[in-house]
């Protein structure tokens, strides 16, 4: 498949950094199925930790001039954040930046339900600063009132919000929360894209694209796309990009 054909689709695929060889196999096969981002994380079974210099290069050297390389920048498995971990985040916006990513996905979450704002700002221009996009992941989902926070990540300037439009751990995905992504996007208009995330499969693709119509969209997966030795699946892939 010729990448090229599905540009007006974005599609993002989260991979784990932690075999180099797999990571190296899974990077070639989701550029040349058509994909135009990765997400890069270690641990992901602690739901996705900032991974090494070695993963980040090594994602970086395949980087197709449509691809993007996006870092998970989080040091801890919790949305919670304090001085010693932001300085030592900063430290790793430095890294990441030299290694060759092009942008950052974070999130974090102050003990009344809101956004970080302190620390996400500072975390924010540091990245801006570098060349580097901005993606607020799903600790958006574990926010209390989202209409609120839709404000709050425009006025901090982020590229993109990634969401299943439910709640953080209630189980459900992206496909059962259609209505209220779509207020989502409805309420960004276009400002922020929203990154549609959750139990993206090629069973759900279709109806999640059709969510376009209500602003900047892009779909995110993981498992959707992995058969079961960890390898990326080109024809799943390309099945999911083909979907109207």
């Amino acid at each position: 498949m010729n990448p090229a054909m599905n540009l007006g689709k974005k599609l993002e695929i989260c991979l784990s950094s932690d075999d180099l060889n797999l990571l190296k196999r899974n990077t070639h096969t989701t550029f040349a199925s058509g994909a135009t981002r990765i997400e890069l994380c270690s641990a992901l079974h602690l739901g996705g930790l900032c991974p090494s210099s070695a993963a980040i290069q090594c994602v970086a050297r395949q980087l197709p001039s449509f691809g993007e390389c996006i870092v998970m920048l989080r040091s801890d498995s919790h949305f919670f954040i304090d001085g010693s971990m932001l300085y030592q985040l900063q430290l790793d916006l430095q890294r990441i930046a030299a290694d060759g990513a092009t942008g950052i996905t974070l999130g974090f979450v102050d003990k009344y339900g809101n956004i970080a704002e302190h620390a996400s700002k500072q975390l924010i221009l540091t990245a801006k600063s570098l060349g580097l996009t901005v993606t607020f992941h799903r600790a958006f989902d574990a926010l209390k009132h989202w209409q609120r926070a839709t404000d709050t990540l425009i006025a901090l300037d982020v590229t993109r919000v990634l969401s299943a439009g439910s709640c953080w751990q209630s189980g459900q995905s992206a496909y059962q929360n259609q209505a209220q992504l779509a207020r989502l996007l409805t309420q960004l208009n276009g400002q922020i894209e929203v990154v549609i995330g959750g139990g993206v499969c090629t069973q759900s693709a279709e109806a999640l694209w059709h969510l376009s119509e209500f602003g900047a969209m892009s779909l995110h997966t993981h498992s959707g796309v992995h058969n079961t030795n960890g390898e990326v699946c080109p024809t799943k892939v390309q099945t999911i990009l083909a979907k109207n």
